[in-house]
């Protein structure tokens, strides 16, 4: 049982009125594995940024804003550094701080609760299950300028690096 069959049947008026979902409810049949991989993107000396062929980093501490329309509809989000002013809703909030729990757990009804509530606010197009829209993400200014700023500095490095030797 996954989304594709549960929706096949609500639209055909199957009369069910539960569905016992498992291990499609944790694993995905299409991407059986979540690819994570650590980059460092800040230390205590400053924002940090990888170069390499096809791949970037975005660097520096970030948060993601939510825009929303004069409706409370989401239009957009926006990945920008953290104390840029982007409008919206911050989306990113400490859970540990020091080690120490700074967050309120929700009960399993709130984290419902929410979850129906915010769903409600995505535009139709998002929420299909196929034949869905991309929802629109943007880098801020502030994060651009960022990594101009740091792909400059590389650039100029490599230069000195290797100024004076032929290949």
């Amino acid at each position: 049982m996954n989304e594709y069959k549960i929706a096949e049947l609500l639209e055909a008026g199957a009369p069910i009125d539960a569905f016992g979902v498992g291990t499609e409810m944790v694993t995905s049949r299409d991407a059986p594995a979540l690819g994570g991989i650590y980059k460092l993107v800040q230390d205590s000396s400053g924002p940090k940024m990888k170069f390499s062929e096809g791949k970037i980093t975005l660097p520096g501490v970030k948060q993601i804003w939510r825009i929303s329309d004069e409706n409370g509809f989401y239009v957009k989000g926006i990945v920008g550094l953290e104390g840029e002013m982007l409008g919206g809703r911050p989306l990113l909030i400490p859970i540990m701080r020091d080690g120490e729990l700074v967050y309120d757990i929700p009960s399993l009804k709130e984290i419902r609760d929410y979850c129906l509530e915010e769903r409600v606010k995505l535009p139709k197009g998002y929420r299909k299950i196929s034949n869905f829209e991309s929802y629109p993400v943007e880098l801020s200014l502030g994060l651009k300028g960022l990594v101009e700023e740091l792909s400059k500095k590389y650039r100029d490095f490599q230069k000195r690096k290797f100024a004076g030797i032929s290949f």
